[in-house]
């Protein structure tokens, strides 16, 4: 099958098939390809070509046919899900071709790579239903003599989901469905297909533990998947006696070639019980957190490297998709909820992927928690340093990150750690002026020299970066580093880092007066002599206190920047936070590296001095402080930021076409987005008028132009052949 780019050396008449009728494949690989994912084609992949037009549904195939897409669908598990695999009819209605996602494209992928995973959706979004088409695949299509283990959390949900997967059967090509009605199990605890000796068995939890330490012991099986585990009782018994029971089996499959994997699906769960606590630090905070990045690993060597280092040194992943990121709106979000009457704890689990924890309250008000869960964004842009195996989440495009990093000071903020694979060395990225988080980062383990290298030579190629770190941990030992690196590259850490000697400049004016001598005429003591100056030294009390942080710097953060947070991983551990008894802390099982990293960004934004001798003249200049919104407030908000950038962007369009069809069209739907704007605002308080401006740009743009002559590169030619559907398996690679 094809995984990784280097797959299609194997298959040379391979083509990727752009003439799908399953146009979501087709939009996912768009998504992928504005990601910068180069291996972003692979789920459209078709290994006989003479397949590309034939419906593997139609009544009237030949027996040739029928052979092509059993062979098809034995070794492309792309094409079976693409093609073959259709939605039960739900309402009345007709069955529909099996839409991809970003979440059941990744969890399957990572099947195929036999990692374990943790898929987390919020609810009504087909988390469960991703496994149960994977479920029907395995037992009819490439299997032979395997045993899938389900567990779940009650008779009601085992009996739902062994309903949908007789349904999902039922759906088959007449001649891939190989059950037997008279001779194969059909019922809530076990489905068969004898024909190839596969069996797809469940299992609930025990309340008693000795009972629970034997749920699918008796049964090692290479497939085991566990739904809704932080509500199973006893899961934290039953899940590891339950996947370890299957090592024997699943290194036999390994050696065999065939699939073996451990799959937990789930909505979040609570954080105050032994099952969730279980789930949430074993296959959330100890796991690699998604990243399309991984497709583009080259080999599986490679890729298992490449997790275990982000994942603690675990070969696990979990993947936590919002709505936005499924392509569901917000308002398909709030409607959902309103149509179960979600609220509280419970919509915060079932909807936001947030883990609770009833017993403790949050330091932060609920209208501002979700304002800051709300705006998770869909990372823009994965940064991948292949050498050090970093990845930098960008909140920016790619083709703007370096323009933007040029026009902006932004505030660099580690929380170290030894890097050992135990806990990460946070880094955020926060706007000086906007508080906007721009990238965050983890880095779970790495040699720290090397570390401290790559933070040295990322400060030389940034230079309106202003670092601060906290000097504990490892901090002490990369501010020694980059106090040696960075006067031989050109840069004072002086002015790079922040230090106490600039920081108390007004206290003692004698000491700031070192630094005024020349980089190239200092003696390199000064260095050593005053290395205790740089970082944030965090303590118990005093002005780098914790509480300081947790206090009166975290509600600043979350008043003035809740709606700029952006990142999952960061706003994971906000709602993580607890308060006891006048404490913050972070909750059982979790970290709050990520918290501190931004927190410190924000005090050194709000406390810092002199910040002109960091070349930082504005500080925090475009933020009001205008009032929390409510959610609704901040909804509302959104949607009228995302009718302004449609307007603006269709806008452009339109100036620039020359195509009479297509501007009519760009004019109706910029005429359609503005009448849901809010004018009062004082945007685009006539659309006649707006729309004459444009078309008068357009007029002098051309007659600027009619005496040049415009030739179509061989690219753009090539580029116009592929979208027509020639040179199908080049065109997206």
């Amino acid at each position: 099958m094809i995984l990784f780019e280097k797959d299609w050396e194997y298959y040379p008449s391979a083509i990727v098939h752009l003439t799908t009728r399953n146009e979501s494949w087709v939009h996912l690989a768009k998504t992928y390809k504005a990601m910068g994912i180069k291996n972003h084609v692979f789920h459209l992949a078709l290994i006989n070509p003479a397949l590309e037009f034939i419906d593997p549904h139609s009544p009237n195939l030949t027996q040739n046919e029928i052979d092509m897409i059993a062979a098809e669908c034995k070794v492309n598990p792309w094409y079976y899900f693409r093609e073959v695999a259709r939605i039960p009819p739900q309402a009345g209605g007709a069955a529909v071709p099996l839409q991809a996602n970003r979440g059941n494209i990744a969890m399957w992928w990572c099947f195929f790579n036999h990692i374990t995973m943790c898929l987390i959706q919020p609810r009504q979004t087909g988390k469960s239903y991703t496994v149960y088409e994977l479920y029907v695949y395995l037992l009819t299509v490439l299997c032979q003599g395997t045993l899938v283990n389900m567990l779940t959390k009650d008779e009601k949900l085992r009996k739902e989901s062994v309903d949908i997967v007789k349904k999902i059967f039922d759906q088959l090509p007449e001649y891939l469905d190989l059950r037997n009605k008279r001779t194969d199990s059909n019922n809530t605890e076990e489905i068969t297909v004898n024909l190839l000796e596969n069996k797809l068995k469940t299992f609930l939890p025990r309340s008693s533990e000795k009972d629970a330490l034997n749920v699918g012991r008796g049964f090692g099986c290479p497939i085991n998947h566990v739904d809704e585990g932080p509500f199973c009782v006893n899961a934290h018994i039953s899940i590891p006696a339950m996947f370890s029971a299957g090592n024997a089996v699943r290194d036999r499959a390994k050696a065999a070639g065939t699939p073996y994997c451990n799959i937990v699906t789930t909505t979040a769960g609570k954080l105050d019980t032994e099952e969730g606590a279980f789930v949430y630090k074993n296959y959330i905070v100890e796991s690699m957190t998604w990243s399309e990045l991984v497709f583009d690993q080259p080999n599986a060597e490679e890729l298992e490297i490449f997790v275990r280092k982000g994942g603690h040194g675990n070969f696990r992943i979990s993947i936590i998709m919002s709505h936005r990121q499924l392509g569901k709106t917000d308002e398909w979000l709030w409607e959902k909820m309103r149509e179960s009457n979600s609220e509280g704890d419970a919509a915060d689990r079932d909807y936001f992927n947030v883990w609770t924890s009833g017993t403790e309250s949050h330091p932060l008000k609920p209208a501002v928690l979700k304002r800051i869960v709300a705006s998770q964004n869909d990372i823009v842009y994965d940064q991948y340093f292949p050498q050090q195996k970093y990845v930098i989440k960008w909140n920016v495009a790619e083709k703007d990150v370096a323009r933007y990093m040029a026009m902006n000071k932004t505030i660099l903020s580690v929380d170290s750690s030894n890097a050992g694979g135990n806990d990460d060395t946070a880094m955020v990225w926060v706007d000086a002026d906007t508080l906007d988080v721009v990238a965050a980062a983890a880095v779970n383990e790495t040699n720290l020299l090397v570390y401290a290298n790559w933070l040295a030579v990322y400060l030389v190629e940034n230079k309106n970066v202003t670092l601060i770190i906290e000097s504990k941990s490892s901090g002490p030992f990369i501010i020694d580093v980059l106090c040696q690196l960075l006067p031989s590259m050109g840069e004072d850490p002086f002015k790079r880092i922040f230090n106490l000697i600039v920081q108390d400049r007004d206290v003692n004016p004698d000491r700031y007066e070192m630094l005024r001598v020349p980089l190239g005429r200092r003696d390199e003591q000064l260095y050593t002599l005053n290395k205790d100056t740089f970082g944030f030294n965090t303590s118990g009390s005093g002005r780098f206190a914790r509480s300081e942080l947790y206090g009166t710097v975290l509600q600043e953060a979350a008043k003035r920047g809740g709606d700029k947070v952006y990142d999952k991983k960061l706003i994971g551990q906000i709602t993580g936070l607890k308060s006891k008894n006048g404490r913050v802390d972070h909750g059982n099982g979790k970290h709050d590296d990520m918290v501190i990293a931004w927190l410190m960004a924000v005090w050194f934004l709000m406390n810092g001095k002199n910040m002109m001798h960091y070349g930082i003249s504005s500080i925090m200049t475009q933020i009001g402080d205008e009032k929390a919104m409510t959610y609704e407030e901040y909804l509302a908000h959104q949607k009228q930021q995302e009718l302004q950038n449609q307007v603006q962007d269709l806008s452009v369009q339109l100036e620039e076409t020359s195509d009479p069809y297509l501007a009519d069209k760009l004019e109706h739907q910029i005429r359609m987005a503005a009448r849901g704007m809010v004018y009062s605002q004082g945007h685009l308080t006539n659309i006649d008028q707006f729309i004459l401006e444009i078309k008068d740009k357009k007029k002098k743009r051309l007659q600027m132009n009619s005496n040049r002559i415009t030739t179509t590169s061989e690219n753009d030619n090539d580029y116009y052949r592929d979208m027509m559907g020639l040179n199908r398996r080049n065109a997206w690679r």
